[in-house]
């Protein structure tokens, strides 16, 4: 009779572990380059809570619009992609629940003199008078970094003076070899790097957050994994990572 309960309590374990196995899916995210560090927590602690995969492509703005017309299950990206006339059917029905957000800031190389940022006119002569500024044109950053030179009157002078990059990593390269002298964009991905040192935020008057949204593909094979995937980044645990790594949880 011992023997009976054993083999029928093994025989449920197996087949609970072959349902679970079977429902786990992997989900496919395409995410904003400045959500890849969060990225490196939140998908292992997912994986580990819920038994489904997750897989991650990273570009800018108008990359993921890009890659938002090629298989995927959810994006997180900034403004710029979500909404638009190129994205229109990609995107479940709905407002997109913000994930993250995160200001703007400057760096420098470590040890180098920091620039006083701390009004608008300093920050002004500050990106003015840079030997080369770093930072990415062509991402939703760079849009919002467009209107603040605008609002600052050096959008002529900072055509000459910008070193345009095409992904995250290159903004804080740029300072390191030299090529530039300081790098503008979100504070989380200037302090991923040790070789420079953030300065700080530019100040409130033309700061402008960039924030984070999460969607679901409506051409997902994975819906019921997607769905658990957005709601997992807006637990007390996701919150904790997502700060951690320089963010504001949504």
């Amino acid at each position: 009779m011992k023997n009976c309960s054993f083999s029928v309590g093994v025989a449920i374990a197996i087949i609970t572990l072959a349902t679970a196995t079977a429902r786990a899916d992997q989900v496919m995210v395409i995410a904003g380059g400045g959500f890849a560090e969060p990225m490196k927590g939140l998908a292992p602690a997912f994986e580990a809570k819920t038994g489904h995969k997750i897989a991650a492509r990273y570009g800018t703005a108008p990359q993921l619009v890009t890659m938002s017309a090629e298989p995927f299950d959810v994006i997180i990206t900034p403004e710029g992609v979500i909404g638009v006339d190129a994205t229109r059917g990609r995107f479940v029905a709905g407002a997109p629940p913000a994930v993250a957000k995160v200001d703007i800031g400057v760096a420098v190389l470590k040890g180098a003199t920091s620039p006083d940022i701390r009004t608008s006119a300093a920050l002004r002569q500050a990106l003015i008078n840079a030997r080369g500024v770093s930072s990415i044109p062509a991402s939703a950053t760079g849009a919002k970094l467009d209107k603040i030179y605008q609002k600052l009157g050096i959008a002529e002078p900072m055509k000459a003076n910008l070193r345009a990059q095409t992904a995250v990593p290159g903004i804080t390269e740029a300072v390191a070899r030299g090529d530039a002298e300081i790098a503008i964009f979100t504070l989380n991905v200037l302090a991923t790097d040790p070789r420079v040192e953030v300065v700080g935020p530019i100040p409130d008057e033309v700061q402008d957050a960039v924030v984070y949204f999460g969607s679901i593909s409506t051409a997902t094979k994975a819906p019921e994994a997607a769905q658990a995937w957005l709601n997992f980044l807006k637990t007390p645990e996701a919150a904790a990572i997502i700060k951690a790594k320089g963010m504001t949880p949504g």
